[in-house]
């Protein structure tokens, strides 16, 4: 699992519903995932990988987007390697 928070506003394409900025989400990897490729940049946030790291709060992930934007660059590096390595 993983928590995200909102940046912009968008709306969910299966649910239909409007996140606003600051809501603190909490999905599957697999859902990340999908969000990071539908979403331009700059839309979430990722807040805790799911990897140890201490939960923030949103107003905390907000404060602080250029160190969530390199976990996230981080994350991605690492499901991207993972998922290399089952492959072969």
């Amino acid at each position: 699992m993983m928590q995200i928070v909102v940046i912009k506003k968008f709306r969910d394409k299966y649910t239909g519903e409007e996140y606003r900025p600051g809501r603190l989400l909490t999905v599957t990897d697999e859902r990340a995932e999908e969000l990071f490729k539908a979403l331009p940049s700059g839309f979430t946030l990722v807040v805790n990988n799911g990897e140890g790291e201490p939960e923030k709060t949103a107003d905390a992930a907000a404060n602080q987007p250029q160190e969530a934007n390199e976990t996230a660059e981080k994350s991605k590096a690492a499901r991207r390697k993972a998922k290399k390595g089952d492959a072969e």
